[in-house]
């Protein structure tokens, strides 16, 4: 295995262990101890870490999600998604 192919091993491996999933919505927390909710700029990176890395399907799912919650009528699209319940998770929308 090359240098190559073991960093994108690492790499997925952690976005992996910080995957979230809400229902359909998956998204990777930047911290799930800490910052276990979604932001724009961090999904948008992890998508494109995951797409060089090989996972392709893994890349698409994150930017769905953060489409997945734009408001239909004006196209905003907020850059943190922090809705909890009182026992702290992420609700679904």
């Amino acid at each position: 295995m090359n240098a190559e192919t073991k960093r994108h091993r690492s790499a997925l491996e952690l976005l992996n262990n910080h995957k979230k999933t809400i229902g359909e919505k998956t998204f990777v927390s930047p911290n799930p101890d800490h910052y276990p909710h979604a932001f724009l700029w961090d999904s948008c990176f992890h998508a494109i870490v995951m797409a060089r890395a090989g996972d392709l399907l893994g890349a698409e799912k994150e930017i769905k999600t953060v489409f997945s919650w734009q408001d239909k009528e004006t196209g905003f699209i907020s850059n943190m998604k922090f809705d909890k319940k009182e026992d702290g998770t992420l609700k679904e929308d």
